[in-house]
């Protein structure tokens, strides 16, 4: 059987790097749906790695229901969709975080 193209990776081969990011927000926003079913299995993945209460991965108080990227999408577009940059937090933690991360040395 024949593989399926993915246009994520298309675009970012014909594009410029502004064209690029540009392209992966935009495709981010179209899947990144409450029924989408792979934001739901990645959602359930990381609950089910969760030892205990579901917490916030950031603020340890509210329930971690948010997918959040580590590293942001707006500064890091090739890491969107890579699994090690997913953790679980709570809305306020994950809106207020905005293009911050913490870079350890």
């Amino acid at each position: 059987y024949g593989a399926a193209v993915n246009p994520f990776l298309l675009i970012l081969l014909h594009n410029s790097l502004s064209n690029q990011l540009q392209a992966g927000k935009d495709l981010f926003k179209k899947y990144n749906r409450p029924n989408n079913p792979v934001f739901r299995a990645v959602h359930r993945k990381l609950k089910e790695m969760c030892s205990g209460a579901q917490r916030c991965n950031y603020c340890e108080d509210s329930a971690g229901d948010e997918v959040e990227h580590i590293k942001p999408k707006s500064l890091y577009p090739e890491r969107v969709f890579v699994w090690d940059n997913y953790l679980l937090s709570c809305g306020q933690c994950n809106g207020s975080k905005g293009s911050r991360f913490s870079v350890m040395t």
